[in-house]
């Protein structure tokens, strides 16, 4: 139902409009109907609560942060593996130095 929702409101559909044709669908395909029919306003209202595009937007936007970090770490330790490879130090050394795992530091030394 959220990716539905999510899906609806990047096509330019309200928040509210959104959440009523999420529930909707999920009523037509049988997924909780009898739940969805019985409760459909208070579910409508949950999720208009919960449900907060521009807090999804900036939890997204920390997420897409918080990876770009992670992978310029790994582009770091990477560098500087074949930066103490070209200096001459052992495998172990590199491993021990990097963090990185020693099947990693073999590929790197037969670039």
């Amino acid at each position: 139902m959220i990716d539905r929702i999510r899906n609806h409101i990047k096509q330019g559909f309200t928040r509210d409009e959104a959440i009523k044709a999420g529930i909707n669908h999920c009523i037509e395909q049988d997924v909780l109907r009898e739940f969805l029919k019985t409760n459909y306003e208070e579910m409508a209202n949950m999720l208009r609560f919960e449900y907060d595009a521009e807090v999804e937007r900036e939890v997204l936007r920390e997420e897409a942060i918080e990876q770009g970090i992670e992978q310029g770490i790994e582009q770091g330790k990477l560098e500087a593996a074949r930066n103490f490879l070209r200096m001459g130090l052992t495998l172990q050394q590199v491993v021990e130095g990097t963090g990185l795992d020693l099947s990693v530091v073999k590929k790197l030394r037969s670039e």
